[in-house]
Protein backbone atom coordinates (compact mmCIF):
# COMPACT_ATOMS: atom_id res chain seq x y z
CA UNK A 1 0.00 0.00 0.00
CA UNK A 2 1.56 3.46 -0.80
CA UNK A 3 0.60 6.67 -1.24
CA UNK A 4 -0.93 8.07 -4.09
CA UNK A 5 1.15 11.05 -6.11
CA UNK A 6 -0.85 14.39 -4.88
CA UNK A 7 -1.77 13.47 -1.65
CA UNK A 8 0.10 13.97 1.71
CA UNK A 9 0.33 11.75 4.41
CA UNK A 10 -1.47 12.67 7.85
CA UNK A 11 0.76 13.96 9.69
CA UNK A 12 -1.13 15.19 12.31
CA UNK A 13 -2.69 11.66 13.30
CA UNK A 14 1.12 10.38 13.61
CA UNK A 15 1.82 13.09 15.49
CA UNK A 16 -0.75 12.48 17.96
CA UNK A 17 0.27 8.59 18.15
CA UNK A 18 3.88 9.72 19.07
CA UNK A 19 2.41 11.89 21.58
CA UNK A 20 0.19 9.13 23.09
CA UNK A 21 2.56 6.99 22.94
CA UNK A 22 5.15 9.22 24.97
CA UNK A 23 2.68 10.53 27.29
CA UNK A 24 2.03 6.89 28.54
CA UNK A 25 5.97 6.44 28.91
CA UNK A 26 5.92 9.93 30.82
CA UNK A 27 3.22 8.94 33.33
CA UNK A 28 4.24 5.25 34.02
CA UNK A 29 7.84 7.07 34.77
CA UNK A 30 6.24 9.66 37.13
CA UNK A 31 4.63 6.93 38.95
CA UNK A 32 7.66 5.09 39.24
CA UNK A 33 10.09 8.15 40.51
CA UNK A 34 6.74 9.33 43.05
CA UNK A 35 6.94 5.19 44.66
CA UNK A 36 10.90 4.89 44.26
CA UNK A 37 10.70 8.73 46.54
CA UNK A 38 8.08 7.80 49.32
CA UNK A 39 10.39 4.48 49.58
CA UNK A 40 13.26 6.27 50.15
CA UNK A 41 11.69 8.57 52.22
CA UNK A 42 9.61 5.83 54.44
CA UNK A 43 13.26 4.27 54.88
CA UNK A 44 14.78 7.41 56.04
CA UNK A 45 12.11 8.16 58.46
CA UNK A 46 12.63 4.73 59.76
CA UNK A 47 16.16 5.05 60.36
CA UNK A 48 15.88 8.43 62.09
CA UNK A 49 12.94 7.20 64.48
CA UNK A 50 15.42 4.04 64.58
CA UNK A 51 18.51 6.72 65.59
CA UNK A 52 16.38 9.16 67.81
CA UNK A 53 15.44 5.53 70.47
CA UNK A 54 19.35 4.34 69.62
CA UNK A 55 22.38 4.43 72.47
CA UNK A 56 22.17 6.88 75.53
CA UNK A 57 25.35 6.88 76.61
CA UNK A 58 28.31 9.32 78.95
CA UNK A 59 31.30 11.06 77.24
CA UNK A 60 33.93 11.17 79.82
CA UNK A 61 37.47 11.92 78.83
CA UNK A 62 40.64 13.83 80.11
CA UNK A 63 42.70 16.53 78.38
CA UNK A 64 46.46 17.12 79.53
CA UNK A 65 47.74 20.90 80.04
CA UNK A 66 47.80 21.63 76.68
CA UNK A 67 43.67 21.08 76.07
CA UNK A 68 44.06 18.08 74.33
CA UNK A 69 44.03 14.40 74.46
CA UNK A 70 47.60 14.34 75.14
CA UNK A 71 50.50 15.93 77.11
CA UNK A 72 48.98 14.14 80.79
CA UNK A 73 51.44 14.31 83.60
CA UNK A 74 53.79 11.25 83.43
CA UNK A 75 56.63 11.63 86.00
CA UNK A 76 56.67 13.18 89.05
CA UNK A 77 59.60 14.20 91.42
CA UNK A 78 58.75 13.55 95.51
CA UNK A 79 60.90 15.11 98.63
CA UNK A 80 60.04 14.85 102.00
CA UNK A 81 56.91 13.13 100.80
CA UNK A 82 55.46 15.89 98.61
CA UNK A 83 55.33 16.37 95.13
CA UNK A 84 58.06 18.85 93.81
CA UNK A 85 58.10 18.61 89.76
CA UNK A 86 55.64 17.37 87.55
CA UNK A 87 56.88 16.27 83.65
CA UNK A 88 54.23 16.15 81.27
CA UNK A 89 54.19 13.76 78.23
CA UNK A 90 56.02 14.33 75.01
CA UNK A 91 56.33 18.02 75.61
CA UNK A 92 59.40 16.69 78.43
CA UNK A 93 58.63 19.68 80.13
CA UNK A 94 59.09 19.87 84.15
CA UNK A 95 56.87 22.14 85.84
CA UNK A 96 57.77 22.55 89.55
CA UNK A 97 54.11 21.76 90.88
CA UNK A 98 52.49 20.22 93.73
CA UNK A 99 50.40 18.04 91.79
CA UNK A 100 49.87 16.70 87.83
CA UNK A 101 47.16 18.93 86.38
CA UNK A 102 44.20 17.30 84.22
CA UNK A 103 41.23 18.39 82.94
CA UNK A 104 38.22 15.96 82.94
CA UNK A 105 34.97 15.91 80.95
CA UNK A 106 31.89 14.48 81.67
CA UNK A 107 28.73 15.04 78.88
CA UNK A 108 25.42 13.76 79.36
CA UNK A 109 23.92 11.59 76.22
CA UNK A 110 21.60 9.52 78.67
CA UNK A 111 18.41 11.42 77.38
CA UNK A 112 17.73 13.02 80.77
CA UNK A 113 19.04 14.62 83.66
CA UNK A 114 21.36 12.12 85.60
CA UNK A 115 24.17 12.76 88.18
CA UNK A 116 27.81 11.54 88.68
CA UNK A 117 30.57 11.03 91.46
CA UNK A 118 34.16 10.39 91.14
CA UNK A 119 36.65 9.40 92.94
CA UNK A 120 40.40 8.32 92.22
CA UNK A 121 42.59 5.61 92.79
CA UNK A 122 46.59 5.05 92.60
CA UNK A 123 47.38 1.46 92.51
CA UNK A 124 44.00 0.11 94.01
CA UNK A 125 44.11 2.55 96.55
CA UNK A 126 41.39 5.82 96.76
CA UNK A 127 43.38 9.01 97.09
CA UNK A 128 42.19 12.26 97.62
CA UNK A 129 41.94 14.64 94.34
CA UNK A 130 43.18 18.30 94.21
CA UNK A 131 39.86 20.53 93.16
CA UNK A 132 39.56 23.80 93.42
CA UNK A 133 42.05 24.22 96.08
CA UNK A 134 40.99 21.57 98.42
CA UNK A 135 41.65 17.81 98.81
CA UNK A 136 38.50 15.81 98.16
CA UNK A 137 37.43 12.44 98.73
CA UNK A 138 35.48 12.43 95.62
CA UNK A 139 34.27 14.92 93.35
CA UNK A 140 30.19 14.93 93.13
CA UNK A 141 27.74 15.32 92.61
CA UNK A 142 27.67 16.80 89.41
CA UNK A 143 24.19 16.61 88.09
CA UNK A 144 24.28 17.16 84.53
CA UNK A 145 21.13 17.91 82.09
CA UNK A 146 20.76 16.26 78.33
CA UNK A 147 23.56 17.43 76.61
CA UNK A 148 25.51 19.53 78.94
CA UNK A 149 28.98 19.33 79.36
CA UNK A 150 31.31 19.80 82.59
CA UNK A 151 34.96 20.14 82.53
CA UNK A 152 37.22 20.86 85.55
CA UNK A 153 40.92 20.72 86.33
CA UNK A 154 41.86 18.69 89.11
CA UNK A 155 45.38 17.58 90.28
CA UNK A 156 47.25 14.35 91.09
CA UNK A 157 48.90 13.91 94.24
CA UNK A 158 50.82 10.34 94.04
CA UNK A 159 51.40 8.94 97.50
CA UNK A 160 54.99 6.96 97.23
CA UNK A 161 57.42 6.47 94.76
CA UNK A 162 57.43 3.57 92.10
CA UNK A 163 56.87 3.30 88.51
CA UNK A 164 53.95 2.07 86.41
CA UNK A 165 51.50 3.25 88.69
CA UNK A 166 47.82 3.10 87.44
CA UNK A 167 46.11 6.24 88.01
CA UNK A 168 42.40 5.57 87.59
CA UNK A 169 39.61 7.83 87.91
CA UNK A 170 35.96 6.24 88.41
CA UNK A 171 32.89 7.98 87.27
CA UNK A 172 30.00 6.60 89.33
CA UNK A 173 26.46 7.45 87.15
CA UNK A 174 22.81 7.97 89.41
CA UNK A 175 24.64 6.35 93.01
CA UNK A 176 25.61 3.35 91.49
CA UNK A 177 28.03 0.82 93.15
CA UNK A 178 30.21 -0.33 90.58
CA UNK A 179 31.72 2.60 88.04
CA UNK A 180 29.58 3.15 85.16
CA UNK A 181 33.39 4.66 83.61
CA UNK A 182 36.74 4.83 84.21
CA UNK A 183 39.55 6.19 83.02
CA UNK A 184 43.25 5.54 83.03
CA UNK A 185 47.06 6.70 83.00
CA UNK A 186 50.45 5.55 83.83
CA UNK A 187 52.94 7.44 86.28
CA UNK A 188 56.35 6.98 87.34
CA UNK A 189 57.16 8.48 90.94
CA UNK A 190 60.87 9.29 91.51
Amino acid sequence: MGIKEGTEPDLNVTRDRLNSGQRRKHHVLSIILAIIILGILGITGYVIARMNVSDKFTEFYALGINGQASDYPTDFTIEQGRVVSVEYGRLSTVLMEQWGRLTLVIVNHEGQSTTYTMIMQIDGAQVGISFQGNIVNNIGPITLKQGEKWDEEIGIQPQHTGDDQEVEILLYKGGGAEPYLNLSLWINVN
